[in-house]
């Protein structure tokens, strides 16, 4: 049996997955909003409002399953995870705040103000950072072990990717 705590960690992590799917979905159809990230944004033009949240959380699902059972990835996983649980539990709650008209989007509100045509990226990538932080971290206290470098290489690179990602959807949909 691999690792319980990781296992725990990925299912929290599963269940952002489920309810930024929610909050999509219930800002997409009944708030007419279009959804702000590039991936999300094209899986919902390619099969819709209904399947193409399913799609987000099937998606997410099964890129953390097969990284589970890839132990010599578990750098990557854990990374993931951490930025999965800040990034996408953060979108759910904003959604529902939303929905309930409460004061929405505190996080992005910080970042609106300090950085109003970059916003995005640059919360991402404060949530890249403490992910890297506790990736480390959990490496070191939970899994007593040390990063390797390789591990640490494909973490720049997958971070990098994200930002990428999160600054093409900020130009070319929050922008635009």
């Amino acid at each position: 049996m691999r690792d319980e705590k990781l296992l725990i960690l990925i299912v929290i992590t599963i269940i952002s997955f489920i309810l930024y799917a929610i909050g999509i979905y219930i800002q997409v159809v009944f708030q007419g909003i279009e959804w702000g990230n590039l991936f999300v944004y094209s899986l919902l033009q390619l099969f819709g409002n209904e399947f193409g949240v399913v799609m987000v959380v099937i998606f997410g699902t099964g890129l953390l399953i097969v990284l589970y059972f890839l132990p010599k990835l578990d750098s990557i996983t854990i990374f993931l995870c951490w930025f999965f649980i800040f990034s996408l539990y953060q979108c759910a709650i904003n959604s529902f705040l939303q929905f309930n008209n409460l004061p929405d989007e505190p996080i992005n509100q910080f970042f609106k103000y300090f950085f109003p045509d970059f916003w995005y990226p640059t919360k991402e990538m404060v949530f890249i950072i403490v992910s890297l932080i506790l990736t480390i971290l959990w490496i070191k206290k939970v899994s007593k072990e040390e990063i390797k470098s390789i591990d640490m290489v494909i973490i720049i690179l997958l971070s990098v990717s994200l930002i990428i990602i999160i600054s093409l959807s900020q130009i070319l949909l929050i922008n635009a």
